[in-house]
């Protein structure tokens, strides 16, 4: 009963937003902002208010909003007034950018430093690189600082791919605790465990879609959870990284081939963790 009057008190909830919008009549586009090549025609965006980007020119980071680009995630360390930005290229399909290549539109994460906010500092460009010396574009980024040592502060980078080679990174561990001195971004380690899903040297067993594409840590940095699209979910030992250890090493608490299955269907002897797909 408590679900089906959630159900009907959002439906309501629904019903009379879009009555008021419709009684609000067309709204106009903002002139403050300017519309990108990609698309924003104003008129096109069922009655919302067209917002550029344009002012972030005259703030401090004429590094962001650039076309072709997204800038897509920030995180700030806030004891240390660090914001950094993740960008890369946006897509021509589902975003409407330019077709391009990640040399035109290339990717790195930038960071500003927050001592005036309304105006922030430009620091450094970082681009991911594997220990084989290749850049690796990252994805999506958790932030941990250590609560134990409170000037320390790493970056998890998930770096999607679908190769099973070990020194092919689909997770990459940089820590950025001298960042805020002036100081430089030091990679810490990586891993790729598609290796260790049955088939997966043929990308299509996984209808291609086989990578690490986020994580996320506890309080004190020793698991780390990562979702494995159609390699479903993970769990990590990072006590190694967390105990600032020479060499760390990082070790798999889920067996692959036991891993959490969302939906009713997988592998046999798998384990579900929901009864229903996407449920």
């Amino acid at each position: 009963m408590k679900r089906l009057a959630f159900t009907a008190v959002s439906v309501i909830s629904l019903v009379a937003i879009a009555f008021v919008f419709t009684l609000s009549g067309p709204a106009h586009a903002s002139t403050g902002g300017s519309v990108g090549s990609g698309g924003g025609t104003p008129g096109t965006s069922s009655n919302f208010t067209l917002v550029g980007h344009d002012p972030l020119f005259n703030r401090g980071m004429p590094y962001e909003g650039n076309v072709g680009i997204t800038s897509r995630e920030l995180r700030v360390w806030p004891q240390q007034k660090l914001l950094m930005v993740m960008n890369f290229r946006c897509s021509s399909v589902i975003h409407v950018c330019p077709r391009g290549n990640d040399t035109i539109f290339p990717f790195d994460i930038k960071f500003f430093d927050l001592s005036n906010p309304v105006h922030p500092t430009f620091l450094l460009s970082y681009v991911p690189t594997s220990r084989a010396g290749i850049k690796v574009k990252p994805h999506e980024m958790f932030l941990w600082v250590d609560p134990n040592h409170p000037d320390r502060a790493l970056l998890y980078l998930s770096t999607p791919t679908l190769s099973v080679a070990p020194t092919s990174p689909t997770l990459l561990i940089a820590d950025i605790s001298a960042v805020p001195g002036g100081g430089p971004v030091t990679e810490v380690t990586e891993g790729n465990w598609n290796g260790r899903y049955p088939g997966a040297s043929n990308p299509a067993n996984y209808n291609f879609n086989l990578f690490v594409h986020s994580m996320g840590l506890t309080a004190d940095g020793t698991r780390a959870y990562l979702a494995m699209e159609a390699g479903e979910f993970l769990v990590l030992d990072t006590s190694d990284v967390a105990n600032n250890v020479p060499n760390p090493q990082l070790r798999l608490v889920t067996d692959p081939v036991n891993r959490p299955i969302w939906g009713p269907l997988g592998p046999p002897g798998a384990r579900a963790t929901l009864g229903a797909h996407h449920r």
